[in-house]
């Protein structure tokens, strides 16, 4: 057996034990294939295909949140979506690359919004 993880990641995923879609409804990644990078040397580099973050106008607006002083995005996610770990569907929802970005300024506001590309009544109230 090999003790280069990229290696052994390439063998887990060719004997079964680990599936292609190893990420839960939940993550950013979920959908997204595995695909493999094979180098000149022949190590299999297995990655995570680019994903696209939808255009804002997929997303329907539930409401607007004001930005506090010292809030944080994971804490934000948490109150507002039920998971601090849904942090990045209000940075998609925002257009937001950088996660601390998003709660960079006290007194803006964030639109909190379904999920991308589910229909519901767009415009919100501020909290």
């Amino acid at each position: 057996m090999t003790t280069d993880p990229a290696a052994l990641l390439q063998e887990l995923f060719t004997a079964g034990a680990v599936t292609q879609q190893s990420f839960g409804p939940e993550s950013r990644y979920y959908g997204l294939p595995v695909l493999t990078l094979t180098t000149t040397s022949g190590t299999h580099n297995p990655y995570v295909s680019r994903r696209f973050i939808p255009p804002p106008q997929d997303f329907a607006v539930l409401q607007l949140y004001r930005v506090k002083q010292g809030d944080r995005v994971d804490v934000v996610a948490a109150a507002q979506l039920g998971n601090p770990l849904s942090y990045w569907q209000l940075c998609d929802a925002n257009v937001v690359l950088e996660p601390p970005d998003l709660v960079a300024v006290p007194g803006a506001f964030i639109n909190v919004t379904l999920p991308a590309g589910v229909p519901g009544a767009p415009g919100g109230s501020g909290s």
